[in-house]
């Protein structure tokens, strides 16, 4: 009897080091922890993107997206490597679909909740993914010619935050999901500022003031213009 006492005894303590240890572990992300477990076996998406906080004369610099009516701040998906894949095995991942705008290894992705605190701790080692975020930069700036390549090397780019990964239901995808977004302040050579300045006549680049933002609506030219959700992370 005393032997089995001290089995289960030693179990249960085993039990609540565990329990204690994980909760440690991820004291920040308890929701999430719920979450695991409350959808263990159902699929969840993953988006996770870098913006850009563009102030200029206290506004904020959105552009027109490309696949969704709306202005937004400039930014991107992050993309995984080729030394992703083996974790991307063992974890279950599977890509999302095309036509949800994923492009080829875009952090736009599905896994069950018995991942998702394996998915955010893999992330945050900056491992087997992209983490430079010149990309969207290059493309949405220097390649429309709006500035010059050189701008690259006048420029300061400043990590703000993260933003804090929730699972939320998105009836666009009929599926819960979790964003993570990482914010990064871009300051601009005053040459580049009266460049940008000279393009805000394209109707495709924007200044804002925060009260716009966080009514995700502008009026511009007598048309009402939607500014996404996700806009408000850069105030």
């Amino acid at each position: 009897m005393e032997l089995l006492y001290g089995v289960l005894s030693g179990l249960i303590t085993a039990f609540l080091i565990y329990i204690v240890s994980r909760l440690f572990k991820h004291h920040r992300h308890l929701n999430l922890l719920f979450n695991k477990y409350r959808y263990y076996y159902r699929d969840i998406r993953f988006s996770i993107a870098y913006l850009y906080r563009i102030k200029i004369d206290d506004q904020y610099l959105l552009i027109k997206g490309n696949r969704i009516e709306q202005f937004q701040p400039i930014g991107g998906v992050y993309k995984y490597y080729e030394s992703f894949l083996s974790l991307k095995e063992l974890y279950d991942v599977k890509s999302d679909n095309p036509q949800n705008f994923c492009e080829g290894n875009d952090l736009r992705i599905i896994v069950r909740g018995k991942n998702i605190l394996n998915i955010i701790d893999w992330f945050n080692t900056r491992k087997n993914r992209e983490v430079t975020i010149y990309r969207e930069f290059y493309e949405e700036l220097i390649k429309s010619e709006i500035i010059d390549l050189g701008s690259l090397v006048r420029s300061d780019i400043e990590f703000i935050k993260q933003i804090e990964p929730t699972v939320k239901y998105s009836s666009h995808f009929k599926m819960q999901e979790i964003l993570i977004f990482e914010v990064y302040e871009l300051h601009l050579a005053d040459q580049d500022i009266r460049q940008i300045k000279a393009s805000l006549s394209n109707d495709k680049l924007i200044l804002v003031d925060m009260d716009s933002i966080k009514r995700e609506h502008i009026r511009i030219n007598g048309k009402d213009c939607k500014i996404g959700a996700h806009s408000k992370y850069i105030l």
